[in-house]
């Protein structure tokens, strides 16, 4: 079934009642055309997803209807070949105003999004929702759009987004990039976002997974330095005197709370707010 474009367009405004009326005048409450698409390609959650900054609220509750319905979290737009390499996914969608509202991103990853989809986007590129990110803030002029980017850069390795090759112009000669690649170019074109807390921040994720070689383990190195620290307490080789900075006596304090889960709670709380 070619889906009402009036319908599609209701699902971009965000308009829940009338998509949830629609749908449930359909066979079977509209899970047999769940995943279907409109004549340019969209399907409903895509929809939903479409970078609009309006109606966030409504739309992000239309995409939980929609996959609470079974609606396919990867099915891309045009995606004729089911390759990946359609024209956006509701991953894609969702990145692109992650930066004002993160709640929509939030949903498709907890909904299974796949972090390492390659899509052909209508600029000429072929990347992955991390690589989208970060070529869609190498065009922000301002450094206060940083302000959410490590938050999202987060979300998106802790649900394994790779690092290399991510993202390829569509023209002869052209190579995959890294992310460090797209951070270096962010840099070439604005020369003073090197100084902000923000981008330092990210940069430090970025080069922590690569050294780790993943979130999860990146997200234990803290664990293990809080163990090493904790082993010179115990045996009276390191006691920081009444005084000190916060940062010591915070260890300090860590460290003495001995394995009753509390450290690692603070510990997971710490990495992901870092």
């Amino acid at each position: 079934m070619v889906l009402p474009t009036d319908v599609v367009t209701e699902a971009e405004r965000g308009n829940l009642e009338f998509v949830r009326t629609w749908i449930n005048n359909q066979p079977d409450g509209g899970r047999e055309y769940i995943d279907d698409r409109d004549e340019y390609g969209m399907t409903l959650l895509l929809a939903s997803c479409s970078p609009i900054p309006r109606s966030s609220v409504q739309r992000v509750a239309l995409a939980r209807l929609l996959l609470s319905l079974g609606a396919d979290v990867n099915i891309c737009a045009a995606d004729v070949f089911d390759d990946h390499l359609g024209r956006t996914s509701p991953l894609h969608e969702a990145v692109h105003w992650a930066l004002i509202n993160p709640e929509m991103l939030h949903l498709i990853l907890e909904a299974g999004g796949n972090v390492k989809a390659r899509i052909l986007s209508g600029l000429g590129y072929i990347e992955t929702p991390l690589a989208s990110l970060l070529r869609i803030q190498g065009n922000m002029p301002h450094l206060a759009a940083f302000h959410h980017l490590p938050g999202v850069v987060a979300a998106l390795l802790r649900a394994g987004a790779e690092l290399d090759d991510i993202s390829v112009r569509c023209q002869a000669g052209s190579q995959y990039q890294s992310a460090e690649a797209l951070l270096h170019r962010i840099e070439h074109v604005f020369p003073s976002v090197g100084s902000n807390e923000d981008f330092i921040k990210v940069k430090a994720y970025v080069h922590g997974v690569r050294s780790a070689g993943s979130w999860k383990s990146y997200a234990r190195h803290a664990h293990k330095d809080v163990c090493a620290v904790r082993g010179l307490v115990t045996r009276g080789f390191l006691a920081p005197p009444g005084g000190g900075s916060e940062y010591d006596r915070a260890l300090a304090f860590l460290v003495g709370l001995g394995d009753n889960g509390v450290v690692w709670n603070v510990l997971s709380y710490w990495r992901g707010n870092k």
